[in-house]
């Protein structure tokens, strides 16, 4: 484990704004002077877990955890009091030496820190090499993506590479890092349609959702999540007014992924395309919601249709009027 001076290990724990650096992973609701929520360490119907800012802890009084900000994340990213030290620090710019670590943590932790640091640089790089290339650009507006979703999403185009002439969607983990992309090909005939980043410590995607760091505070405020199929239907979701909205990129669900939502709420409606394989898709779906005892709703889309045509086809106000 690296060694840091108690200090700054103060510096940073004094500097956390709790209820911030929890609400960047759970919803939490105002109760009085303090917070609540559903405790994210253990299955519960009520709100035990309590986070007060005054005294800068948490405490679940069902399964009995508690600590500081730094501890919080620790615990919910299953990952060494350094590496949730530096976390809490970057939200402040606080810096935080790097010092003695096991040869196993320390190559373990370089390694995740150099491919995030390195997924970020590309991000960037797509995204630009996006903003000049024409043809991409009419592609998504054809597709009826606005210039504001391009750059919310931060949406871009590989040059060469493992995405060579696909358009990449970033997927970030709950606290906003690139983990990983999806490659989306312009072209019909091309296969595979969807290009993902291969899996690693810091890219499992049965772990995640696209959308999900965007959609978080919405879910929260709405106390409800849309779970659609791709990425593509998200951004149409989210123009249409429904921030809320999350896929597990046209995989299905997991158990952990539904775990993550409930962090945010338990009321779930499911978006089905209206197709064969949309309809085996939503079947093994909703094995796992109902075990997860979340309050499911179904939205059966017309015909032939899934998200993405059914609002581009729809008037943005018809198509809220269905979904309603």
């Amino acid at each position: 484990m690296a060694l840091i001076a108690n200090e700054l290990v103060q510096r940073i724990k004094d500097a956390a704004q709790i209820e911030k650096i929890i609400g960047e992973y759970i919803g939490l609701k105002r109760f009085g002077v303090n917070y609540k929520a559903n405790c994210p360490f253990h299955d519960e119907n009520t709100s035990s877990f309590v986070v007060s800012p005054a005294k800068g802890i948490y405490k679940c009084f069902g399964c009995g955890k508690g600590g500081d900000a730094v501890h919080f994340v620790q615990e919910f990213e299953n990952i060494s009091f350094p590496q949730a030290l530096k976390i809490v620090a970057r939200h402040y710019n606080i810096d935080v030496p790097e010092k003695e670590l096991s040869p196993e943590e320390l190559s373990a932790y370089k390694h995740r820190e150099s491919a995030i640091l390195s997924l970020s640089k590309q991000n960037a790089s797509f995204h630009a090499a996006l903003l000049k290339q024409e043809t991409a650009l009419a592609y998504l507006t054809d597709r009826g993506i606005t210039q504001t979703t391009i750059e919310k999403w931060n949406l871009g185009w590989s040059v060469n590479g493992f995405f060579t002439g696909r358009i990449t969607f970033p997927i970030q983990n709950v606290s906003g890092e690139v983990c990983g992309f999806t490659g989306r090909t312009m072209e019909k005939d091309l296969q595979p349609k969807y290009k993902n980043s291969p899996e690693d410590d810091y890219f499992k995607k049965s772990e995640l959702l696209f959308g999900l760091y965007h959609a978080k505070n919405q879910i929260t405020r709405m106390n409800r999540c849309y779970i659609v199929e791709g990425q593509t239907d998200v951004l149409q979701m989210d123009q249409l007014g429904y921030g809320n909205t999350v896929a597990p990129s046209g995989t299905a669900l997991t158990v952990k992924q539904i775990q993550l939502i409930k962090r945010f709420t338990k009321n779930i409606v499911l978006l089905l395309d209206a197709d064969a394989p949309g309809i085996r898709a939503a079947i093994k779906n909703i094995s796992p919601l109902l075990t997860e005892q979340v309050n499911l709703r179904i939205i059966v889309l017309p015909e032939k249709e899934d998200p993405d045509s059914f609002i581009r086809k729809s008037e943005p106000r018809e198509a809220t009027q269905y979904i309603i």
